[in-house]
């Protein structure tokens, strides 16, 4: 079984992939696992690449369970980018609602998003 889940460490930073069909245990397994590496408290950014991401069977309250992780993240690294990349319309809009939670709850990250890695990784400086 191909894993849904990557992360790939550069010098200043890591490129978190996700690939296939992201159903709503796998959202859990994320919340639990996605920022354990302790190379995230002093990372400059982080490149969620969604390019591949099937978040068919992805709602807004499987989102928000990532969330809360994000936040504790975010406080123990404050300065940290994160440049969020995907296409497909579902998963866009999926993105632009972790976002505005994000900015609704103080998240000190800045935060955007993109169609291209292209353009992440100038905006990253990576």
């Amino acid at each position: 079984m191909e894993e849904k889940f990557s992360v790939a460490w550069e010098e200043s930073g890591c490129v978190f992939s996700v690939k296939g069909r992201i159903e709503s245990a796998d959202m859990r397994r994320l919340a639990l696992r996605e920022f354990v590496d302790e190379r995230f408290a002093n990372a400059e950014y982080m490149i969620v690449d969604l390019l591949e991401a099937d978040y068919s069977r992805i709602s807004q309250r499987e989102i928000s369970m990532v969330i809360g992780h994000t936040f504790d993240t975010s406080s123990e690294n404050p300065g940290m980018k994160l440049a969020l990349v995907a296409t497909d319309p579902h998963v866009v809009r999926m993105c632009e609602y972790y976002l505005s939670i994000m900015s609704k709850m103080d998240m000190r990250w800045e935060s955007r998003m993109f169609g291209t890695m292209a353009d992440a990784r100038r905006w990253v400086g990576g």
